[in-house]
């Protein structure tokens, strides 16, 4: 996301795409139980005044729904891409919006250069500018040349189609694409345009929940059931943090999520046990939980995330 005084910036410099939105966020507001509705905070600035003297009171929420164009009201993931446009992942497709109006893209049976599903998971824009969609059934990635979306494949003739639920993506510092499953994690062979499977024994097969990196860009990955791993530049193993573990043991090893602080200590979100962090320097794991007679402790003990 960019910055307010960059994204300003852009807006005045491109003012074709909602030139009339000097500043915006994108925020995934909780409507019910099964839905969720996609709020776009608006800040218009007065066209002759100071961009840097704007007050709280001209701050305005405007409701971006399925009345407007947007594809569902199930909104899953949203970013902003270097062009400013916004980008909505939903339950019923993918939707790009710049600041006037939504144009939808979704699945079109038999058309190959149409996404390979409707239900999007996750999106990510590397640091080649590449927008990549995860879906329930596969990877796509946006043509910008051609507006369009190429399907991406396995490298192996033994599984041509890569038809896996893609639940997370991520980008590591040495540019290799990662992309978390239900089936294991991969990483992309940008030579073969074609992604290949991370062949770890505790990694092979399970369901990816996050895939992330520590300051010295050791990967992290949890794992749904057994914990949250740690490996080094080059993909070895170094260490897994799990219920078992002698000096940081969990309060159970299904990780929804996990972040890391200035500090790189590691917090994690626990399916039903609340939160963690894990301070590697200090040697010590915290535990923080819901608590009925502590108002200041956690709302639930379900921690989706962080």
């Amino acid at each position: 996301m960019k910055t307010l005084e960059e994204y300003g910036r852009f807006r005045e410099k491109n003012g074709t795409v909602g030139h009339r939105i000097r500043y915006g966020f994108l925020f995934r507001c909780s409507h019910s139980l099964t839905q969720s509705f996609l709020f776009f905070l608006l800040f218009f600035s007065l066209l002759w005044g100071n961009r840097n003297s704007y007050a709280l009171e001209n701050l305005r929420f405007m409701n971006l729904v399925p009345e407007n164009g947007l594809s569902s009201g199930n909104v899953l993931c949203f970013l902003q891409d270097y062009t400013g446009y916004m980008w909505i992942g939903t339950a019923e497709g993918l939707n790009r919006y710049d600041g006037r109006q939504f144009k939808p893209y979704q699945h079109v049976r038999g058309d190959t250069s149409s996404l390979s599903g409707n239900y999007i998971n996750t999106l990510l824009e590397d640091s080649g500018k590449n927008l990549w969609i995860g879906l329930n059934n596969g990877l796509c990635r946006y043509n910008r040349d051609l507006d369009r979306f190429d399907r991406i494949d396995f490298a192996t003739d033994n599984s041509p189609s890569f038809t896996y639920n893609v639940s997370f993506l991520f980008e590591d510092r040495q540019k290799r694409l990662w992309i978390g499953t239900n089936h294991g994690a991969f990483f992309f062979d940008r030579e073969n345009d074609k992604f290949l499977p991370f062949q770890e024994k505790w990694i092979e097969g399970g369901e990816i929940t996050q895939i992330g990196a520590d300051s010295a860009g050791n990967l992290l990955i949890s794992v749904n059931d057994k914990g949250l791993f740690l490996f080094d530049i080059s993909g070895n193993w170094i260490e897994r943090y799990h219920s078992g573990h002698p000096l940081f043991s969990t309060r159970e090893n299904n990780i929804i999520a996990f972040a890391l602080d200035r500090e790189d200590r590691i917090w994690l979100g626990y399916y039903s046990q609340g939160a963690a962090v894990i301070d590697r320097s200090a040697k010590t794991i915290t535990h923080f939980q819901h608590s009925d007679t502590d108002e200041n402790s956690l709302l639930s003990n379900q921690v989706s995330t962080l």
